[in-house]
């Protein structure tokens, strides 16, 4: 889901979503892609492209500039000078809204089948699988929330994964000499010059394991690394990121690790 436009707020299942490139990123191989995306135009008016598919993969609806293309039978459009509604005439339920509320600003709801995951975007809450995300806001990353990286991050979970997109943005902001990658449990950030990870981010379902370059007495947060290999050697502290709150530590301590690798 992507947006196309500058200064500009989402509202996705009641979370507010602000000068972020993408709504959701969706990463892996043999995606059959949904494209939903989102331009101003030349009357400053938002442009909305979308198709969304039911579960079996057959098309719902089609809308393009704003207009609706396609209709599957069982299902009815609802448009006015808003905005578009797609719902399910035997059910009632909403597959699609997308309502403008003002200049640069819009909602989007509806029913979104993607593999392995499926997405309920209501007034209430963000509904990916079995995890609910609601009232939360998400400002200048790339992507507000990431799925399907494949054998990747494999224990990480749609709220752990906000984290670390927001943990990512800030730092391609406030030391743009770090690069980042990922694998199948660790997201590092290293020093492409030294060729060197200077941080390993590990995401479980409720907490992201930060090991880093530091010594623990550095930060009375940190511990020592919970190794007796050369792990810990590499790595010996550990800064345990609980909720969100604690991001903003995250990133000093990320920064701080990089400033002390490179007096070494």
């Amino acid at each position: 889901m992507k947006v196309e436009a500058e200064n500009y707020i989402v509202i996705f299942g009641s979370n507010q979503i602000m000068n972020c490139g993408k709504v959701i990123e969706l990463v892996g191989r043999g995606i059959n892609k949904q494209i939903i995306r989102f331009r101003e135009g030349t009357d400053k008016k938002i442009l909305f492209d979308c198709t969304v598919k039911d579960q079996k993969g057959k098309t719902v609806t089609k809308i393009a500039n704003s207009k609706v293309q396609h209709v599957m039978q069982g299902y009815k459009a609802e448009i006015t000078d808003a905005g578009v509604k797609i719902v399910h005439e035997a059910t009632i339920d909403i597959w699609l809204e997308f309502v403008c509320i003002g200049p640069r600003k819009f909602k989007l709801n509806g029913i979104f089948f993607l593999p392995g995951y499926k997405i309920v975007a209501t007034d209430d809450y963000l509904e990916i699988n079995t995890n609910r995300i609601s009232n939360c806001t998400f400002a200048n990353c790339s992507a507000a929330i990431g799925l399907g990286y494949m054998n990747k991050l494999i224990k990480s979970s749609p709220t752990t994964r906000r984290w670390l997109n927001k943990i990512r943005s800030e730092l391609e902001k406030r030391c743009p000499s770090l690069r980042y990658k990922e694998t199948e449990h660790y997201a590092p950030f290293f020093s492409p010059d030294k060729n060197k990870n200077i941080s390993q981010l590990n995401p479980q379902p409720n907490q992201i394991r930060v090991f880093l370059r530091l010594l623990p007495s550095y930060d009375p947060l940190l511990q020592s690394t919970p190794s007796t290999s050369g792990y810990a050697k590499s790595y010996p502290s550990l800064f345990v990121v609980r909720d969100e709150s604690m991001i903003e530590k995250t990133i000093e301590l990320i920064i701080s690790s990089y400033e002390y690798d490179n007096r070494q």
